[in-house]
């Protein structure tokens, strides 16, 4: 009678320690289940809000890409009409050149003051192209159309904020976003390179949201020696 109360003591016990495997083993598979699912939603996520700033980018280069074409169709029937105007003693003209060349000069001078700023900035873990720095990129856009054996490099740059590897990522982004809408301007494959540092190369080193803003950046490098 001991001996069978031993035997069923130890299936009782042999039981309760299979059931338990097996509730760890339920858990466990649940655990990976909910990790596999979140994985699989923030890379969902991502992907969506890829497409949503590449579309916004797009809106913004079109909207630039029809204000140059309203401005040369504006240029062009000026043009027209001057031409076409009845030629008159220089006195006489409503025109005069001194007024042509001060407009020529504001526009050199306002080329130059966009040239002259190499530095696109974006919001947080964003890399699309905010709208007033549009004419920045066209300005540079343009220089190099003219210039076609000019060469850049663009440097994509992140704030100390995540890890390297994603900054590395989000930097390759922002480079390669200032890239693509010169290239929808009408500049070379060839004439731009792009490159991630990360957040390897701070401008500003403190950790206030001022010094984040100054790092979250692209910078246009010009290769050839001869700047604008």
């Amino acid at each position: 009678m001991k001996q069978f109360l031993n035997i069923f003591l130890l299936i009782a016990i042999l039981g309760g320690c299979a059931s338990q495997m097996q509730k760890e083993s339920e858990i466990e598979q649940r655990e990976l289940y909910d990790q596999s699912k979140l994985a699989k939603q923030l890379e969902f996520e991502q992907q969506a809000k890829e497409q949503d700033d590449f579309a916004r980018q797009q809106d913004a280069v079109r909207e630039q890409q029809e204000r140059l074409a309203k401005q040369l169709e504006l240029d062009e029937r000026q043009a027209e009409e001057f031409s076409s105007a009845e030629i008159v003693p220089i006195e006489e003209n409503q025109l005069e050149e001194a007024e042509i060349d001060e407009v020529a000069d504001a526009r050199s001078q306002l080329d130059q003051t966009l040239l002259a700023k190499r530095s696109i900035f974006f919001e947080y873990d964003r890399f699309d192209i905010a709208k007033e720095f549009i004419p920045i990129v066209e300005a540079h856009a343009n220089h190099l159309i003219r210039n076609p054996e000019m060469d850049i490099i663009i440097n994509g740059h992140c704030d100390t904020r995540g890890s390297r590897e994603y900054n590395l990522a989000l930097g390759q982004r922002r480079a390669n976003s200032v890239k693509r809408a010169m290239l929808l301007l009408g500049v070379n494959d060839d004439q731009v390179r792009t490159v991630s540092f990360g957040a390897e190369k701070p401008v500003a080193n403190g950790q206030d949201e001022e010094s984040h803003a100054r790092n979250r950046r692209s910078d246009i490098i010009y290769e050839s020696t001869m700047l604008p």
